[in-house]
C-alpha cells in the first residue's frame, strides 16, 4: 500500500489534461469506442489510480467488451499515440503527442502496400519517387485521415492538369486544400473532381477572353469555383471582365477585379457595364476638374476615392462640381483639398443642383455689392475679399444689424484711422448694446477713438496687436480642432458610402430631411416618425459596419470648434486665450478675429513680427 496517495474524492475533482493535437489531428477521424478508451485510459494513467486500473473494471466502466478494448488501443498503437507493453496481462503505455510529428516516423510497409504501387504508376516512368517523397505523403495521410484511393486520385489530377511531372510539394498543396475543405474519402474527392470538370469548357472560354492559350491550371480552377460558387458570379460575367482585360493580365488581375464588383454588389453583365461606364465618368470628371484648377496629375485613382466618388456620392450633379472648380479657380483655390472645403459647406447647406449653385453664387454677388458700398463710403478703393464677407455676414447674421443700420455706421466712420475696424467695433458696442434701429444707435453715438501706432503705412492699436496675436493662436487651435473632426467624419462617411446598403439609407434620409424642411416652411403636417426611423436604420447599419460616427465630434458643443457663438467669442476660446494669455481669466476683445486668409491678418501678423523684434 502507497504511503501517500490522493483521495478517490481528490481524484474525481482533478483535471486531466488533452493536448490539442490529439483534438485536432486524432479524434476528427477516430471511431467513438476508439476516442472513449483513450479518454478514459488517460484518465486513469494521469491519476495513478492502481486498485481500478484493470482491463476487467475498464471495459466494465465504459459497457465495452475486453476485445473491443483491447481492439480499440491497438488503433490507437497504428497512429502511434500508444504502444501495447504486454498483453498478458495487457499494459498500455501513452506517448507524449509531441514526439508524434517530429523526427522520422515509421511507418507499417504493408499498410501503405497498394498506394506505392498506385502512387508510382501514375508517373509513367517518367521519374521515380524517392522515400522522402513518400513519407510526406504517409505523414499527411496519418494526419488528415485521408483514404489512400483518395490521395491518389488528386495525385492523377494534378499530374493531368499539369501535363508534365509535378513535384509533391505542388501536390500536397493540393490535397491539404481539399482536407481542408473536408474532401477525404474517394466519394467525396470524386465529386469535386466532378465538379472541376463541370466548369472545363467555361474555363475554355475565360482563357481564351484573356488571350491565353493553353488549359486551366488547378489554381485557375479553384478561382472559378470561387467566382462562380462563393461570389455568385454567372458565366457571361466573368468572360465579359475578362475580355475587357485581355492580354493585361491573369487570372490574379481578374480576381482582383471581380472581388472589386463583388464589394460594389454589381454581378451581371449590365450593372457591371454601367459601374464601368461610372468608373470612366468619374475619371473623365476628374480630369476636368483638375484641369478647371490648373493641376497637374499623374494618378486620378486616389483624387477619385478621396474626392470625386464621395462628391458624387452625396449628391453633388456634375455641371455642379465644375462650376465650383471654375469658382475656385478664380478665388485663387488651386488645389482639391480648399475645393473640398468648399464642396462641404456647399453639401451642408443643401447646395447640390447647378440651379441652386448658382443662386448661391448670385447671393455672394449681392451681398458683395452691398459690401462694395460699404467700402465706397469709407473711401476704401479695392476689392471686396474674404474677409469683408466674413465681416458682413457677423454683421447681418450674427448681430442682425439692418442695411440702415451699417450704413449709419459707416456715416459715422468717414475720416476714423481704420474706419473699417473701427466700424466693425461701433456695430459690436450697438449689439452689445441691444441697438436694433438708427434712433437707438443716435442715443450712444460713435465709441470713443483709441491711441494708434502707424507701422508701414497701417495702422494699428498697441494692444489690439498683441491681443489679436493670442487671438489667432487661440483661434488656430480650435480651427485645428474642427477640421481634425470633420476629416475624420468625412472619411467615415466615404467609409460607409462604399456599402450599397448604407447609401440607400442614407439618400432616403436626406430627402426625408428636405421634405420636411419644406413642409415646415410652409406650414405642412409631416410625419417626423418616417425621419426618425431612417435614423435609426443608419445607426444600426453604422454600428455593423464598424463606424461610430458620421457626423464631427467636436470638443466643443456649443460652437463646433468654431471659437464663436452668435458674433461672440464662445467659453471654449475664452479658456484657451486666457490661459496664452498668462491669466486664468484674461479680457476678451469685444470683436472676433477675422479669416486668417485676408491679407489685412497678414499685415498685422507682419506688424506683431515688426513689434517683438
Amino acid at each position: 500500500m502507497a504511503f501517500c496517495k490522493f483521495s478517490t474524492e481528490l481524484v474525481a475533482n482533478n483535471k486531466t489534461e488533452i493536448d490539442n493535437v490529439f483534438i485536432d489531428s486524432f479524434m476528427p477521424a477516430a471511431p467513438e469506442e476508439c476516442t472513449k478508451c483513450y479518454l478514459y485510459g488517460l484518465f486513469l494513467a494521469s491519476n495513478g489510480l492502481k486498485m481500478d486500473n484493470t482491463l476487467e473494471n475498464f471495459a466494465k466502466k465504459l459497457n465495452m467488451s475486453e476485445e473491443d478494448v483491447e481492439t480499440a488501443f491497438r488503433y490507437w498503437e497504428e497512429q502511434g499515440l500508444v504502444q501495447v507493453l504486454s498483453t498478458h496481462p495487457i499494459e498500455i503505455l501513452f506517448n507524449p503527442l509531441k514526439n508524434i510529428f517530429t523526427g522520422t516516423k515509421l511507418f507499417k510497409p504493408e499498410k501503405y502496400e497498394v498506394f506505392l504501387r498506385q502512387a508510382q504508376a501514375l508517373f509513367e516512368g517518367k521519374r521515380e519517387i524517392t522515400k522522402t517523397e513518400y513519407g510526406e505523403y504517409f505523414e499527411f495521410l496519418e494526419r488528415s485521415h485521408m483514404e489512400q484511393e483518395a490521395l491518389i486520385m488528386i495525385m492523377k489530377y494534378c499530374i493531368d492538369s499539369k501535363q508534365k511531372p509535378v513535384g509533391y510539394n505542388y501536390i500536397l498543396t493540393v490535397a491539404r486544400n481539399w482536407a481542408s475543405e473536408g474532401f477525404l474519402t474517394v466519394k467525396q474527392v470524386e465529386e469535386k473532381l466532378c465538379q472541376m470538370e463541370q466548369s472545363t469548357s467555361s474555363l475554355a472560354q475565360i482563357l481564351n477572353a484573356l488571350g491565353i492559350k493553353r488549359s486551366a491550371y488547378i489554381e485557375e480552377r479553384a478561382l472559378y469555383q470561387k467566382w462562380s460558387r462563393d461570389l455568385g458570379f454567372e458565366d457571361d460575367a466573368i468572360i465579359f471582365v475578362a475580355k475587357s482585360m485581355k492580354r493585361k493580365g491573369g487570372f490574379e488581375k481578374l480576381d482582383s477585379l471581380l472581388e472589386g464588383f463583388y464589394a460594389a454588389r454589381k454581378f451581371s453583365v449590365s450593372e457591371i457595364k454601367e459601374h464601368q461606364l461610372a468608373q470612366d465618368s468619374m475619371r473623365e470628371l476628374a480630369k476636368q476638374v483638375n484641369k478647371s484648377l490648373g493641376l497637374f496629375y499623374e494618378s486620378l485613382d486616389s483624387e477619385i476615392e478621396n474626392y470625386i466618388s464621395p462628391w458624387i456620392n452625396f449628391g453633388f450633379e456634375v455641371d455642379a462640381i465644375l462650376k465650383v472648380a471654375e469658382y475656385c479657380f478664380k478665388s485663387s483655390i488651386r488645389n482639391l483639398e480648399g475645393m473640398d472645403g468648399l464642396m462641404q459647406k456647399l453639401y451642408k447647406l443643401g447646395i447640390l443642383t447647378t440651379e441652386s449653385l448658382m443662386d448661391y453664387f448670385n447671393q455672394l454677388l449681392k451681398n458683395d455689392a452691398q459690401i462694395k458700398e460699404v467700402l465706397t463710403s469709407l473711401g476704401i478703393s479695392r476689392r471686396v475679399n474674404s474677409f469683408d464677407r466674413e465681416m458682413f455676414k457677423t454683421w447681418t447674421l450674427g448681430w442682425n444689424a439692418s442695411p440702415e443700420l451699417i450704413s449709419y455706421a459707416a456715416t459715422l466712420s468717414v475720416g476714423k484711422l481704420g474706419p473699417l475696424q473701427y466700424m466693425n467695433r461701433l456695430l459690436a458696442t450697438w449689439h452689445d448694446k441691444g441697438v436694433k434701429n438708427v434712433e437707438e444707435a443716435k442715443k450712444y453715438g460713435a465709441v470713443k477713438s483709441e491711441n494708434i501706432t502707424y507701422l508701414k503705412g497701417k495702422s494699428f492699436n498697441q494692444e489690439e496687436v498683441n491681443a489679436n496675436l493670442k487671438q489667432k493662436q487661440a483661434m488656430a487651435i480650435l480651427q485645428q480642432r474642427k477640421r481634425s473632426a470633420e476629416l475624420k467624419a468625412q472619411n467615415a462617411l466615404v467609409k460607409a458610402l462604399k456599402d450599397e446598403e448604407f447609401k440607400a439609407i442614407y439618400n432616403a434620409f436626406n430627402e426625408e430631411k428636405i421634405s420636411l424642411a419644406k413642409d415646415e416652411a410652409f406650414g405642412k403636417e409631416h410625419d417626423k416618425s418616417i425621419l426618425q426611423n431612417l435614423k435609426s436604420q443608419l445607426k444600426e447599419k453604422l454600428k455593423q459596419l464598424g463606424i461610430s460616427s458620421i457626423e464631427p465630434v467636436y470638443s466643443c458643443k456649443k460652437c463646433h470648434d468654431e471659437g464663436v457663438v452668435n458674433g461672440k467669442y464662445c467659453e471654449c476660446f475664452k479658456k484657451k486665450y486666457s490661459r496664452l494669455m498668462g491669466t486664468e481669466k484674461a479680457e476678451i476683445p469685444e470683436n472676433p478675429l477675422p479669416s486668417e486668409s485676408d491679407k489685412n491678418v497678414q499685415q498685422l501678423v507682419q506688424a506683431i513680427d515688426e513689434v517683438q523684434v
